[in-house]
């Protein structure tokens, strides 16, 4: 998991916690709260994950920065976006897909 989920992470789990406590000592919701806690903490580490990803060996490679679906691929033209030129390639991120961005070929920005 990415380091930043875990605050998010704990938060709701120590919401958990206290809700767990509240509906032990008898009050019915507290332990619906800590329950929905509980499952939000789920997601939310689920959202953060960051699995290992295999990268191909070869100069020639380039792997795609982030997981998704690929809406835009198309050329930019001279200065657009305060740019040399380039092709933008825009990726969607449903809350499904890791949401990691890393670099997809080698070389200095």
């Amino acid at each position: 998991m990415v380091k930043d989920g875990y605050p998010y992470v704990g938060g709701l789990l120590v919401g958990a916690l206290i809700g767990g406590t509240i509906g032990g000592l008898g009050m019915g919701w507290g332990g619906g709260i800590g329950g929905i806690c509980l499952l939000l903490a789920g997601f939310v580490a689920f959202f953060f994950r960051d699995p290992e990803r295999e990268i191909p060996e070869g100069e020639e490679k380039v792997v795609s920065p982030a997981d998704g679906l690929v809406v835009v691929l198309r050329p930019l033209k001279e200065g657009e976006g305060g740019l040399r030129g380039g092709t933008m390639v825009s990726i969607f991120l449903s809350v499904f897909d890791v949401h990691v961005n890393r670099l997809p070929i080698s070389g200095r920005i």
